[in-house]
Formats: structure tokens, sequence, C-alpha cells
């Protein structure tokens, strides 16, 4: 789904993050984002070795993050605190959130962007888990380690690349995950940004560990192994 409606999105966040934080304003606030991002890069070295056990490739998700350059996956088990030993270092925090504090009309964006802090987030007020698939074009993010985060690229059908980062994200209910730092250049207008998006309730597999029981062989069509074996000692 692409966030076509962004501007009207980001009215919208506006409110609610003022909702969290008090409402103010400030035309510097591209400014003290910069500086946010510089601050996060003077983590001394003991925060970092910390925040290492929590990146993406200890957590045992069956993602090689080298073998998926720009996808960013993040999830909270059930029943762990925000700054749990599982969220990754990348990622700015868990908050959890009172559905009460919002009108009953009150619509809600799935994506929203707080143009003071700079950040990027998804918003889950509903009583259920969702799974969201966000991708940003062409924009340099900056993961809460204070380090940019390491873009892919997407090919379209007509042979145009472009860069871009995706975040997988499984969001529990009533929370809001705020995912990481936008690096905008002072003249760029924020609803300029492109931002597709793809967030629906999650339903999990009723056999999560279920396996497939035979062998597959590649490339596709090619002999099982134990063909392949059965045919070489007949020779």
């Amino acid at each position: 789904v692409n966030v076509s409606l962004r501007s009207y999105a980001l009215c919208i966040q506006a409110s609610i993050m003022a909702k969290k934080k008090g409402n103010s304003s400030n035309s510097n606030s591209k400014k003290k984002n910069k500086n946010k991002i510089k601050n996060k890069n003077k983590r001394s070295k003991n925060e970092e070795e910390a925040s290492s056990s929590r990146n993406g490739k200890n957590t045992g998700w069956n993602f090689v993050s080298e073998a998926g350059p720009g996808c960013y996956i993040a999830r909270r088990e059930e029943g762990t605190s925000h700054n749990s030993n599982t969220t990754p270092d990348w990622l700015i925090e868990w908050e959890d959130i009172d559905p009460e504090e919002f009108e009953h009309d009150e619509e809600v964006p799935d994506i929203a962007v707080d143009t003071e802090e700079g950040t990027l987030s998804i918003c889950n007020v509903d009583a259920c888990f969702k799974v969201a698939y966000v991708t940003v074009y062409d924009t340099q993010l900056v993961g809460a380690h204070g380090k940019p985060l390491t873009p892919g690229t997407s090919t379209d059908n007509h042979g145009n690349t472009e860069s871009c980062i995706t975040f997988i994200v499984l969001c529990p209910p009533c929370v809001f995950v705020h995912l990481c730092y936008l690096d905008i250049p002072l003249e760029q207008d924020v609803t300029s940004l492109r931002i597709e998006s793809d967030v629906s309730p999650w339903h999990q597999h009723p056999n999560p560990s279920d396996e497939h029981p035979f062998r597959i062989g590649f490339p596709l069509g090619a002999m099982p192994a134990e063909s392949n074996t059965n045919t070489n000692n007949s020779n």
C-alpha cells in the first residue's frame, strides 16, 4: 500500500505525538534531530558491547542479515519489556500505549513520522498483533545505536533500481514501535518522503514448527540427492 496520503497521516500523527510529549514546536527541529543523531554516536564502548548481543544475528529468527541487505526484522517476545535483549540494537523502542488516551473517533495512522523528533514509527492501537512491512526509498535512516542503516536495492519491472530499506515488524497490541531516525536534509520537505507500507492483523501459522519431510533438489526440477548418489554408484 503506497502511503499516498502521507501528508494527511503526518497531520494526524502530529496531534498523536503531541499527546505523548506535550504540544510543542520548534522551527529548528531538524537541526535538533541531527544533534540527536550525532549524540547517539557518543555511546560508550561498554554500551556498544552491551547492545551488540541484541542484534538480529543473535536472535535465532532464521534470518541471515547478509542474505537480505536492507531488510530489518523486529519482534518483541511475549512478556518482555521494551528494552529486552531480544530488541535489535537499531530499534529505538517499543512504547506501550493506552488506547483510552485517544478519542474513539480519532483515526490513528499505521505509519507515523514525527517531524520534531525525526522518527519513523508503526502505530498499533488495536487489541491484536499486527505484521507490518514498511519500505523507505532514497532516504538515509539512522538506528538507535547512532549508525546509518545499510540499505538494499529494489528493481522494478522496467529495470529501474532504487536504494531502499524495508522493516518487517511483528507489533504487539497497543504498542507504538519507534523504528529509526530519518536523516533528512534541512531543505527537504518531510512530505516528500516516499514510503510504502502494508500493515495487517497477524495470523499465526497453525504449526510454527512444521517442517518439510522431503528433500528438494536445486535448481528446482533436479533429481533429489539420494537419486544422484544412486546414479553415481551405478556408474
